[in-house]
């Protein structure tokens, strides 16, 4: 678990990673206008999807990176800088 002033994120046992919070800059994916709040959980990362399981899961203001059992990383949010 991580959690933050304003959200908090879950990477469950079959390695997906679950959200609730705040969606700063779409952070958890485009479920609206980019700063709604999520009350109920969503999964921001589903194994099925992309074949792999996620490991660890942070968030800072308007990103979110998960780290998968093969090392790689997955990052969604705020890109303006180009640090994604």
């Amino acid at each position: 678990m991580f959690a933050e002033d304003q959200a908090a994120l879950v990477v469950d046992q079959n390695g997906d990673v679950w959200a609730w919070g705040r969606n700063n800059s779409d952070r958890f994916g485009s479920l609206a206008n980019g700063y709604e709040r999520i009350d109920a959980n969503n999964k921001v990362f589903d194994h099925n999807v992309f074949q792999k399981k996620a490991t660890r899961a942070w968030l800072s203001f308007n990103r979110l990176v998960v780290l998968c059992d093969d090392n790689t990383v997955y990052a969604q949010g705020d890109n303006s800088n180009g640090v994604i």
